[in-house]
């Protein structure tokens, strides 16, 4: 490249530059390559190839690829915009008409790049050189490092990477491994790849040359040597990058290191059992956690779990590591112990389900029904035929014989429980409609609810696993189809609000509490923007053959439904109606025990809002002193450790896994790979809609219908877009038995939950959701 002629070098392109610029940064090893630059007509294109194969090795291969004047600069990336072609042969007509069919490709998109430069704000260039790089011939690993995350700032190398040519981690295509490695991370050459030492190496090498941390990086990995094949600005992030305060997060990660030397054999999720990171989310404000916190690990679980014949330790179910919640998973299998079952023949099992969720991390969110054993059936006999003589005769039979019992006793709660829910879920309501409780007080009532909601969860999934066992998975999908929850009664009453047979103020009072982030006290309720929430100006312009149709579309869909139920018999139409009977009492409960949530946050405002504390300190400010707002005694200790929080945030924060276990590395995070659940077997192709707290505001039922919701968390306060028509749901996080799980289900609509996907940049693609086949696809031509 040094011999490129200095008046040609503006027409090679932003790729050819940037290779350039690599190969003259010492130590760092660049496959090498020419460029053909953009000017160069076709008829000459031979004659010049030819030359620069001469100063090549023989019997290469190579990688053709795009080098367009404007690709690659400091505003405009043009990434999987413009053509590749990997493994050409070192045979210069065939070198020849693919560096033609680059030109003639990028051609095409001339306007399509025009518009994308002036929307980026810079003056469009025409023309496109290409490479001509040596490819780096059977890797063990490709991949691409990005210097931050693509959503901010961070202090952590952002590493996705795959076995081999890696095209489709640079594509976007797929996830391959992906790491969070420290900046200052140590110890990386003790690391299970060997390779991250020299590849951070690189990039900090690469950086400094650039003078930027904010760099979008490929990179190929054979024989433990590192190639870095292209480097390029990330665009997004121009003039946005903070400097952070690594001091801080090293000893963060210090600390955290030496929490994991303690947890011995044991696993921490954010999915186990009750599902924090569902809930509340990954990086809850602390008053959040603290909440999450006080009204599910002060062994309320486990009371309610006692009272229908489980023996718990009575130790309490999650743990804040670094402000996150996690669920133990020892704790939450010993949890659910049947009566008669002693705790070291249990303890076998348990040792079981640690084994199997520290190998097989994405099953964190799916214990309840793919590990722990949870009524008789084929779980339990896989268990014990996979402990085989880790167990002997008399152990065997003493399990056998607890879930024996077990059964028994739930089934007998399952018919007490519908004997009494009416009079119990009344009773509940009406402490939770008490206004004039003190901070203190309300957080009873809620604490109540947990145990009423968590008694009442547990037995909707002993019936959903009993059914599973008596009929199977697919029949179980079927029937709870026939479900009338929240969702479903939100939307027939705003039906019936369009004829003039339901009012504008019952219907804020009754649905109004619910609220996006339903664990967050800073989020908007619906009774907030109540013309927004429930749509009221749309429903309004709906006259009575509207309303009808769209009636007899909730009544369509569940018509597989009608089919199964109307083809059993006796016994099992009663096997079905307690099975949806104990799921819509389980949302029943949720949605009063939402409505206390929301009497709680409002009065915590109010409260700290009457005192002057504002929204960053509360934020930041443990429930246990928040409730004591009411009789605040020590008001300056309480802004001092809000303020220490406060300022610890601001240096920088330490990335936190979903599953903590004993060889856990805070200097590298490994993202854990996801199983999603597909639920119903239809192929949807449509465009994605992004849905947060930030852009909700604005979102109407015209940018919804006929799309494919994707949304982080499977929240409850999202419950109105089901009666907005959308084609499909698409989570990040959420197992099978979830709350966007089931509403997928009640309203027969093609879901993925838990993709583990950034669903972010997803936003307004047209994709492809796969049921049948279990996959989310992409339709778009490339690029990250």
């Amino acid at each position: 490249m040094e011999e490129v002629k200095e008046e040609i070098s503006d027409k090679i392109g932003g790729k050819a530059r940037n290779l350039r610029e690599l190969s003259s940064i010492k130590g760092i090893k660049v496959p090498k390559f020419f460029a053909v630059p953009s000017d160069i007509r076709n008829e000459d294109i031979r004659d010049y190839i030819a030359e620069q194969l001469l100063k090549m090795p023989e019997g290469i291969k190579f990688a053709v690829r795009s080098s367009a004047l404007i690709e690659d600069g400091d505003v405009v990336s043009c990434a999987g915009v413009f053509d590749t072609y990997l493994d050409v042969e070192s045979d210069i007509d065939k070198i020849v008409e693919y560096v033609v069919k680059i030109r003639e490709a990028a051609d095409k998109k001339e306007e399509y790049v025009s518009e994308y430069s002036k929307l980026r704000g810079v003056d469009f260039v025409s023309g496109v050189g290409v490479v001509v790089q040596e490819m780096v011939e059977q890797p063990d690993y490709s991949g691409v490092v990005f210097s931050h995350s693509t959503e901010e700032s961070d202090e952590y190398f952002h590493v996705n990477f795959a076995k081999g040519l890696g095209e489709h981690i640079v594509s976007g295509e797929e996830n391959g491994v992906q790491l969070k490695i420290f900046r200052d991370a140590l110890g990386l050459d003790k690391d299970k790849y060997s390779f991250l030492k020299e590849l951070v190496g690189n990039i900090k090498e690469v950086e400094e040359h650039y003078n930027s941390k904010s760099l979008d990086i490929e990179f190929a990995i054979k024989n433990g040597d590192v190639y870095i094949l292209q480097a390029r600005p990330m665009t997004a992030f121009k003039d946005r990058v903070r400097e952070l305060d690594y001091e801080f997060v090293e000893e963060k990660i210090r600390e955290l290191n030496s929490f994991v030397g303690g947890i011995g054999d044991d696993v921490y999720g954010d999915m186990i059992d009750i599902n924090p990171a569902e809930l509340i989310g990954n990086n809850p404000d602390f008053i959040n956690s603290s909440i999450f916190r006080e009204i599910f690990s002060d062994k309320i679980v486990e009371k309610s779990r006692r009272e229908m014949g489980y023996e718990p330790d009575n130790s309490g179910l999650m743990i804040l590591v670094n402000n996150k919640p996690y669920i133990s998973l020892r704790a939450s299998a010993n949890s659910f112990r049947p009566n008669g079952i002693s705790k070291k023949t249990y303890n076998k099992l348990v040792d079981y389900y640690v084994s199997k969720v520290s190998a097989n991390q994405y099953l964190q969110d799916r214990v309840e029904f793919d590990v722990f054993a949870m009524t008789e059936g084929k779980q339990l006999d896989k268990i014990i035929n996979d402990l085989g003589n880790k167990l002997n005769n008399q152990e065997k039979d003493e399990i056998r014989n607890g879930f024996e019992e077990l059964d028994k006793n739930l089934s007998h709660m399952v018919d007490k429980f519908i004997g009494r829910y009416g009079e119990d879920i009344k009773s509940y309501a009406k402490d939770v409609d008490v206004d004039d409780n003190s901070l203190s007080d309300k957080l009873k009532v809620l604490k109540k609810g947990t145990g009423f909601f968590v008694s009442a969860a547990r037995l909707a999934f002993y019936q959903k696993n009993k059914m599973e066992n008596k009929y199977g998975k697919e029949f179980v999908k079927t029937a709870l189809g026939g479900l009338n929850t929240v969702s479903s009664k939100l939307h027939y009453k705003m039906l019936d609000f369009a004829v003039d047979k339901a009012d504008r103020k019952e219907i804020v009072n009754e649905f109004g509490h619910l609220r996006l982030g339903q664990m967050d006290i800073f989020s908007d309720s619906y009774k907030s923007d109540s013309e927004h929430y429930f749509n009221f100006a749309y429903y309004e312009g709906l006259g009575k053959n509207q309303v009808d149709e769209e009636k007899k579309g909730i009544l369509q869909n569940k018509k597989k439904y009608y089919e199964l139920y109307n083809s059993v018999d006796v016994d099992t139409q009663k096997d079905i109606d307690d099975l949806n009977f104990l799921m819509q009492t389980r949302e029943e409960v949720k949605f009063e025990f939402a409505r206390g949530y929301d009497n709680l946050a409002e009065a915590l405002i109010k409260t700290a809002d009457k005192e002057n504390i504002n929204r960053d300190v509360l934020a930041n400010t443990s429930i246990r002193d928040g409730v004591m707002i009411d009789k605040l005694k020590d008001k300056e200790l309480l802004l001092f450790k809000a303020q220490k929080r406060l300022n610890d945030k601001a240096k920088g924060k330490v990335k936190m896994p979903c599953v903590i276990n004993k060889d856990t590395n805070f200097n590298v995070i490994e993202i854990q790979e996801n199983k999603p659940t597909y639920l119903s077997s239809d192929v949807v192709k449509s465009e994605a809609i992004y849905l947060n707290s930030e852009n909700i505001d604005n979102i109407t039922k015209d940018d919804i219908e006929g799309k494919v919701v994707v949304l982080d968390r499977a929240d409850p306060g999202y419950d109105f877009i089901f009666s907005m028509n959308p084609k499909g749901l698409v989570t990040k996080v959420g197992g099978p038995a979830s709350h966007m799980a089931i509403r997928a289900l009640e309203h027969n609509l093609p879901a993925c939950i838990g993709s583990g996907r950034n669903l972010k940049d997803i936003d307004g693609e047209n994709i492809i959701l796969d049921c049948k086949t279990g996959q989310l696809i992409t339709m778009k031509p490339g690029g990250r």
